[in-house]
């Protein structure tokens, strides 16, 4: 039956042949059945069910099972794999005994039916073994448990980098690469196998050198090139974890130990294993080489550390003092110090001879030092101070001088395995099985927090409501950041990227995403991180309904803007740009209409730039057709360009000084903007609601907000931003009286506004009034011997103008105030003064008096004190620094050998006595 099926089975088959009858191979012929690979079919086999007792550590019956030349060895009984033989194979017949010879013993689980199909297969077939590079040993399976809540890796060791900008800590798989300053991660060093023991910067700081290893598999070592963080080279030789690498002074040798044994010495270039020195009965757990490079320091779980000739191998000396384990040493940095560490809570102190030979390295002090077993010791950079830390929880600092205590630090919150020193000494770094890395300050013994996260700018600086842009922030300490802060809840972020490369000096910079809510206010909106050490300064996001967009480089060359016709700036926009370097401008195309009106609002200074900008509109043909650097005295530039002609214009941007820097940016709000930039009046009554007119650029006929008024002080204009942009807030002052608005024509005492006093008036000066300019007269009635207080507001309440004020009678003629006679006459010598100076070099000085006037083209000035060398002047009374003018004058510049007067104050009409000097009318003015 099996042979006619088969021949059913074969007929149907052929019979789904192609036309053509070409039979298919795999029917042709028999398939060979696949080899059996050794690496990941038998090997985790022996893993599984056999290593636990036969491997190199513990090989019972001295068989090792956990390589393949050790499987092909056999053990004491002889071979338990003959290649090609089930029959004489004692393995298979190990497996499937039904006594109480079979292997594993019944108190363990045996291996499956097919696990030992599989393994009689393997040895009829030959035993082979690995193909290619021999394969690193591995864990037999285990069962994927995993804790419920996320905890952070034990640090187990830790080394301060060279420069101490970076500390290198050691944990379960990996090398963390941590700032000094703010704790930050600034690496992630994966690859290594196991927990990392032992870090040590060897080469200057160039190579970072990790020990660790798969506990009862291999113990490894790997060295990692601090430069771009590539790993340079792995040795492997131990059976077990490395619990100590270090490398000889001169860089030549790498020794290394563990839970084994043995030390092995290494030539650390070709990883060619040297030597090994045998004669500890427990595991090592800590090495030192000594300053001169031929000595070497092992510590064990034997109670003993050895000393080593490390050329020959000899040993040189044994210190056995110790009633217990020991987990630690350390050498002073001269090599004339030992001090050793372990479970009897002990440090004890030794000088080391220059030979080490034996009996030449007496014990010098033993102290009681801690409550637990000591596991870690560490001296300064100096020799000067000694760390040690203990299961108790406790780190104390030594003055190594006398062997006292220095420093006991605060309880830990775990046991601290590690400890390092910066390279001054003044901190320690400490590791602690909890995960946490904190650093103290060595001499206080205080907690050094991390370093705070500084901003220093953000760029771009604008974002639109509804929209998502992206901003690169620039500072300190901008590592290991956890959130971004901002002031409005319509704001959200997340970080994008941190530093391109992950360097202590390269943590300056950060990408974040922003995205605003389609209802986001427009504005000033904070913005600030939240790091490893806290959270950071503010700086400002400005909110702006125009699209935002950045400047595009090259655009420094005018004609090739305004030439790329496919790339003019859309209006309108709201532009973000830099001047990077000295001399940098930039350029910006864009197309108007004649007649229509293109608003250039520049916002630099009054958003925390340190640009002075400039803006300046040219036509195709480059030829300048508006230019402007301020505006109603304010340091940022607005411009309001009418275009005369349809046509394609470019703006430019430049800075007054040619500065430029990344924080001389600016953003351009460029368009047909509806823009106010003033209101009229500037005063409205107490207690009544006023209608104030918008003052601007492409507003509409008859602009206006109406503005509630209470009793005093001043109110602001509440101006729909959604219809009309603003500079800044508008505000009123709240008049003590009635209220008054100039009507035009009032330029000639007959067309005077009329006004009842006291009362306030509100006026504008025109620029379109003529040559002569526009000035505003108002009329009101006064009576013989009443004082009244005239007063204008201007620049406080926003104005540009800069006001004077004239008394004129009822025909328009000034009013005298009074006479001034000159008594004395004078000129200024030396240099000329401008309106702030205080003191003056003037001809016939030695002539002149305390306290007499003088009048000096229009300005009055009083002397107060005489020239007190012959490389000094007058000086005048002053207030804050700038001279003061007596009569309502005020001050200006004076020209060298300008004729000054000493003068006496008369009263108008006074009849005076000619003195051959001129006599000068001052007017209430």
């Amino acid at each position: 039956m099996k042979k006619t099926a088969r021949l059913v089975i074969l007929f149907l088959c052929w019979g789904t042949l192609p036309a053509e009858g070409v039979v298919p191979s795999a029917l042709a012929v028999a398939a060979e059945p696949a080899a059996i690979d050794y690496t990941t079919q038998i090997a985790p086999v022996f893993a599984k069910y056999c290593n636990g007792c036969h491997n190199a550590n513990d090989a019972e019956g001295e068989l090792v099972l956990d390589g393949y030349a050790a499987v092909l060895k056999g053990g004491a009984e002889g071979a338990v794999v003959v290649p090609g033989n089930v029959a004489e194979s004692r393995l298979i017949a190990l497996v499937t005994a039904d006594d109480d010879t079979r292997m594993p013993p019944e108190d363990n689980e045996p291996p499956t039916a097919e696990e030992i199909d599989l393994l009689r297969r393997w040895v009829e077939s030959g035993a082979a073994g690995p193909v290619g590079d021999a394969p690193s040993p591995s864990l037999p399976p285990l069962p994927d448990v995993r804790p419920r809540d996320v905890r952070p890796q034990p640090i187990a060791s830790l080394a301060f980098s060279t420069t101490g900008e970076a500390i290198a800590a050691g944990q379960f798989g990996e090398v963390r690469i941590v700032s000094a300053a703010n704790r930050a991660t600034l690496r992630e060093l994966d690859g290594s196998s196991g927990n990392v023991t032992s870090l040590e910067f060897a080469d200057a700081g160039r190579l970072l050198v990790a020990g660790g290893g798969e506990p009862g598999l291999f113990g490894e070592v790997v060295v990692w090139n601090t430069a771009d963080w590539s790993e340079l080279r792995r040795f492997r030789g131990h059976r077990d974890n490395v619990y100590a690498a270090r490398v000889s002074p001169d860089g030549k040798l790498l020794a290394t130990a563990g839970y084994g044994h043995d030390v092995i010495i290494w030539d650390f270039a070709s990883g060619e294993q040297l030597r090994t020195l045998s004669g500890h009965s427990g595991a090592v757990f800590d090495l030192a080489f000594h300053p001169n490079g031929r000595m070497l320091v092992s510590a064990s779980a034997d109670r003993t550390a050895k000393l080593w000739d490390v050329q020959t191998g000899e040993r040189l000396d044994t210190f056995g003092q110790a009633l217990k384990e020991l987990y630690a040493l350390a050498l002073t940095p001269d090599g004339s110090t030992l001090v050793t560490g372990g479970v009897d809570n002990r440090i004890r102190v030794y000088r080391i001879s220059e030979t080490g030979g034996e009996g030449t390295n007496p014990l010098l002090i033993s102290r009681f030092a801690h409550e637990g077993a000591i596991v870690r010791l560490v001296y300064s950079a100096d020799g000067k101070s000694l760390a040690s830390s203990a299961e108790d929880r406790t780190i104390k600092i030594w003055d190594t001088a006398e062997m006292k205590e220095r420093q006991l630090l605060e309880v830990q919150s775990d046991v601290a395995p590690a400890l390092t020193f910066s390279p001054d000494g003044k901190q320690l770094a400490v590791g602690r099985l909890d995960g946490s890395l904190v650093v103290y300050n060595s001499e206080s013994g205080a907690q050094v927090p991390p370093a705070q996260p500084e901003l220093a700018g953000v760029w771009p600086r604008g974002i639109a409501p509804g929209a998502t842009a992206r901003f690169r922030l620039r500072g300190k300490n901008l590592v290991d950041v956890t959130g971004v802060e901002l002031s409005s809840d319509r704001l959200t972020a997340r970080i994008l990227e941190t530093a391109d490369d992950n360097s202590a000096a390269a943590a300056d910079a950060l990408t974040i995403e922003v995205t605003a809510a389609d209802d986001l206010p427009l504005g000033e909106h904070d913005l600030g991180i939240v790091a490893a050490g806290g959270a950071s300064n503010k700086l400002k996001l400005y909110a702006d309904d125009l699209p935002q967009i950045r400047e595009h480089e090259p655009n420094d060359q005018e004609a090739d803007v305004i030439a790329a016709t496919d790339d003019a700036t859309p209006l309108p926009s709201g532009v973000w740009g830099q001047l990077l370097s000295r001399g940098d401008v930039d350029h910006y195309a864009f197309t108007a209409r004649a007649g229509e009106t293109v608003v250039f609002d520049l916002a630099a200074r009054s958003i925390g730039s340190k640009a002075d900008c400039v803006l300046t509109v040219v036509d195709e043909q480059g030829r300048l057709v508006a230019s402007q650097n301020d505006f109603d005295g304010g340091q940022d530039p607005l411009l309001a360009f009418e275009a005369p002609a349809d046509g394609r214009y470019a703006v430019r941007v430049s800075e007054l000084f040619f500065n430029g820097s990344a924080d001389h940016y600016y953003r351009l709000s460029m368009g047909r903007l509806p823009l106010v930039t003033a209101c009229f009046p500037l005063s409205v009554p107490a207690n009544s609601t006023s209608s104030v007119r918008l003052v601007g650029y492409n507003l509409p006929a008859g602009a206006s907000v109406d503005v509630p008024a209470g009793e005093r002080g001043s109110v602001s204009l509440d101006i729909d931003r959604a219809r009309y942009r603003v500079r800044r807030e508008l505000s009123v002052k709240i008049g003590p009286g009635p209220e008054t608005v100039e009507a035009e024509p009032n330029d000639t005492a007959d067309t005077a506004t009329e006004i009842t006093a006291p009362a306030t008036a509100g006026g504008r000066i025109d620029a379109l009034a003529g040559a002569d300019g526009d000035v505003d007269l108002y009329r009101c009635k006064f009576k013989a011997g009443e004082r009244w207080l005239i007063e204008t507001e201007a620049a406080q309440l926003g104005s540009p103008v800069d006001t004077k004020i004239d008394v004129l009678d009822g025909a328009g003629q000034p009013v005298p105030r009074l006479l001034l006679q000159a008594t004395r006459d004078s000129y200024l010598t030396f240099r000329s003064i401008d309106s702030t100076t205080t003191d003056a070099r003037v001809g016939n000085w030695e002539e002149m008096e305390l306290n007499e006037y003088m009048y000096m083209g229009g300005e009055v000035c009083r002397l107060f004190l005489r020239p007190r060398g012959p490389d000094s002047g007058f000086q005048f009374y002053n207030v804050g620094g700038q001279r003061r003018c007596y009569f309502d004058t005020s001050a200006t510049a004076h020209a060298v050998d300008e004729p000054f007067y000493i003068v006496s104050a008369y009263p108008p009409g006074t009849q005076l006595v000619p003195s051959g000097l001129p006599v000068f009318t001052v007017n209430y003015s």
